[in-house]
């Protein structure tokens, strides 16, 4: 029996977790349909949830080795992802904490916690600095990318016309 256990115990495990998973998500487009209906100034369609989310945000349910192992940019994008599009850009002490949940080693004192913004302010090809200290996956803002996008064309353009100039020999004389 022991070995049965032992050899399900990997696949139930990632089934329960990809349940959880799915579980936040719709919890999440729920609060959405929520803040569409208040918007419309119609029924709310699930009022438990709004009991269930403090300030309508979910903190996504985490293994306590979720992040473990993992580059600071990876986890982070991944915390995010797990959070939501729905609930948008999260504060940076709400994704510390979330990452130290997680099992990320991010350090304690607050000049590690400060070199991690850097770290993640710098990567601006993954995320979107969103107010003073909000961050959001760029895959969430289309109309910032395409932005982005654009003047990175210009800026490709040109380097493109600008000429360079080599110095000619002269011709030695016969």
């Amino acid at each position: 029996m022991e070995d049965v256990r032992k050899a399900l115990q990997p696949g139930y495990d990632r089934l329960f977790e990809e349940f959880k998973n799915l579980e936040t998500q719709i919890k999440g487009k729920k609060i959405a349909l929520n803040e569409m209906a208040k918007s419309m100034g119609i029924r709310l369609p699930f009022p438990q949830v709004d009991e269930e989310t403090a300030g309508g945000k979910i903190r996504p349910k985490l293994r306590m080795d979720q992040f473990l192992g993992k580059k600071l940019a990876t986890a982070v994008a991944e915390y995010l992802s797990l959070s939501g599009k729905h609930v948008g850009a999260l504060l940076w002490p709400e994704i510390v904490e979330g990452l130290r949940e997680g099992g990320f080693d991010i350090g304690k004192s607050k000049a590690a916690e400060n070199a991690a913004r850097r770290t993640i302010l710098k990567n601006t090809s993954v995320f979107k600095l969103v107010g003073d200290d909000g961050f959001g996956l760029v895959s969430w803002y289309p109309k910032y990318r395409k932005e982005k996008e654009g003047q990175s064309k210009k800026s490709k353009k040109r380097r493109r016309s600008k000429k360079i100039v080599t110095a000619v020999e002269p011709k030695a004389l016969e």
